[in-house]
């Protein structure tokens, strides 16, 4: 089997180990999330009562499939379970997200879940994070001034061509592995102008679920 859909039925199969009633769900963006998606919500439709989307492109699987879509984001802990992927993922449950350009909404989804299950496939885990890239969302007025910033502390700064679903400007940083993730997180969110980094440290996953060829192996929370 393939281990991204490794992964998205190892997803599934905690699902219903924990949750026996009602689910509000959290989907985030990208390739494992959209076999997630496709393969396995249809299974949970007649339990699903909210749905909480973190980019224009899941909105837009999801309403395929006939799930309708809480159009803002949610502004208390209201997301039982939440679902995603990850671009890097280290031993102690630390994420490089935002590939997709959509980490801004999927670290407001991820503070708002009493459980985010991270799911990927073996080739996504690192020893330390940092060598994917380090993705940015930056509003427009400010990119000078954060683009010095952030050249303080990362050796490159690469802009992207497109722009987030919201309207701002995308870069990823390269150049240096993250020895302290939490650290970083802290520094490149209060540079002004920073909308968000896309280094899950301080909200990490409870779970990460990681495809093998012959199935899954999970990652837990030391904090669980």
């Amino acid at each position: 089997m393939d281990k991204k859909l490794n992964a998205a039925e190892g997803a599934y199969s905690k699902i219903l180990n924990l949750c026996t009633g009602d689910i509000i769900m959290g989907i985030g963006t990208g390739s494992t999330t959209d076999i997630f998606t496709q393969t396995y919500m249809p299974k949970l439709k007649n339990r699903i009562t909210k749905v909480y989307s973190s980019s224009d492109r899941s909105t837009k699987l999801l309403h395929s499939l006939g799930f309708t879509v809480v159009e803002s984001l949610p502004t208390t802990k209201c997301i039982d379970i939440y679902v995603d992927g990850a671009d890097e993922i280290d031993m102690d449950l630390n994420l490089i997200k935002g590939g997709g350009g959509a980490h801004f909404r999927e670290k407001m989804l991820t503070k708002s879940s009493s459980c985010f299950l991270c799911i990927a496939d073996d080739s996504k885990k690192v020893n330390a994070l940092g060598r994917f890239g380090i993705p940015v969302e930056i509003k427009a007025e400010k990119l000078d001034h954060v683009k010095k910033k952030l050249l303080e502390y990362f050796p490159e700064f690469s802009q992207r061509d497109n722009l987030s679903d919201n309207g701002n400007v995308l870069a990823d940083l390269r150049g240096k592995i993250l020895d302290e993730p939490i650290k970083f997180e802290k520094i490149v969110n209060s540079i002004e102008g920073v909308v968000e980094v896309g280094i899950f440290a301080i909200d990490k996953p409870s779970l990460a679920i990681v495809g093998l060829a012959d199935g899954y192996e999970l990652i837990e929370s030391s904090m669980a």
